[in-house]
C-alpha cells in the first residue's frame, strides 16, 4: 500500500461485524518507523473500548487536504480511545507530536488531550506546546455534539506569526515577529462567536506582496465576528518612516 509515496506494511488482523458491533484485533499498518494499530470493539449497547496506537505516525500526510502549501511536520504518538455503547459515546484522547512544525514555523512538542463529560455530555478538550521550555500556545475548550456548540479559549505568549503566512501569502510574502494575547469562541460551532482580550503584535515584520516593501508592526489589536480592528498599532518601514494605524478589516 503506497500513501503519499510511503509504503505501508499491513500486517495480518480480523476484522469481523456483527449486528452493528464492530471487533477489530490487532489492524496495524506500519512503514519504518511510523506504526499505526487499531484494537478492540464498538457496541450498540455493550460496554467497550476502540483503541487507536500511533508511534511516530508522521502528521505531514494530511498536507495534500490544505490548499495552502501549510508545510506541517511532526511525529505523533500516543492513543485515542473510543467508548462504546454508542449512545453515550465517549472520545479519550492522550497524544503528543514531537519536532513540530507549520509552515516552518517550529512549534516544538504538542500535547492533545479529550475526555468525555458524562454529567454535560460534552467532550473536554485541552491543546498545549512545549518549545525549549516555553509555551506559546494553550488552548482549553469544550465541545457539547447533543447541543452543536463549541466554547474554548486561546491563550498566546508570543506566538511566531509566520504559520499562518501560507494562507494569505496573496497579501503578505514573508511575515515574522509574534502575537500575543487571549481570544475565545462561544456558540454554535458553524457560528460561534470570536473575542478577544489584551492581544496585541510584538516586533512584527509584514511583507507586502505587490509591493515587495516590509513594514514593521507594534501594538495592540482586537477582533470579533465581524473583524480585526487596529486600536493604536505603530508602523516603520525600512527608511525608518513611521505612522499610525487605526481601524478595521
Amino acid at each position: 500500500l503506497h500513501i503519499n509515496s510511503k509504503e505501508w506494511n499491513i500486517l495480518p488482523s480480523e476484522i469481523s461485524f456483527r449486528d452493528g458491533d464492530i471487533d477489530i484485533r490487532s489492524f496495524e499498518l506500519s512503514s519504518g518507523e511510523q506504526h499505526i494499530r487499531l484494537e478492540g470493539r464498538t457496541s450498540q449497547l455493550q460496554k467497550d473500548t476502540l483503541t487507536l496506537s500511533l508511534d511516530r505516525f508522521g502528521i505531514g500526510m494530511i498536507n495534500p487536504i490544505f490548499k495552502s502549501d501549510m508545510d506541517i511536520h511532526g511525529a505523533i504518538t500516543g492513543k485515542v480511545q473510543l467508548t462504546s455503547p454508542l449512545k453515550s459515546k465517549g472520545l479519550l484522547a492522550d497524544i503528543i507530536c514531537d519536532s513540530t512544525s507549520i509552515a516552518g514555523v517550529q512549534m516544538g512538542t504538542i500535547s492533545v488531550g479529550s475526555s468525555w463529560d458524562e454529567d454535560f455530555e460534552r467532550f473536554n478538550i485541552a491543546l498545549k506546546n512545549d518549545y525549549n521550555g516555553k509555551s506559546n500556545i494553550d488552548v482549553s475548550g469544550k465541545l457539547t455534539p447533543k447541543l452543536r456548540t463549541i466554547e474554548g479559549a486561546v491563550l498566546l505568549d508570543r506566538m511566531n506569526i509566520g504559520f499562518v503566512q501560507s494562507l494569505i501569502a496573496d497579501v503578505f510574502s514573508e511575515m515574522d515577529g509574534s502575537v500575543s494575547g487571549r481570544i475565545d469562541i462561544d456558540g454554535p460551532w458553524d457560528n460561534f462567536d470570536i473575542s478577544s482580550q489584551d492581544t496585541r503584535l510584538n516586533n512584527a515584520m509584514l511583507r507586502v506582496d505587490f509591493t515587495n516593501v516590509p513594514y514593521f508592526a507594534e501594538g495592540t489589536f482586537h477582533l470579533d465576528d465581524r473583524g480585526v480592528y487596529f486600536d493604536d498599532v505603530e508602523i516603520t518601514d525600512s527608511y525608518n518612516g513611521t505612522g499610525t494605524v487605526t481601524g478595521s478589516i
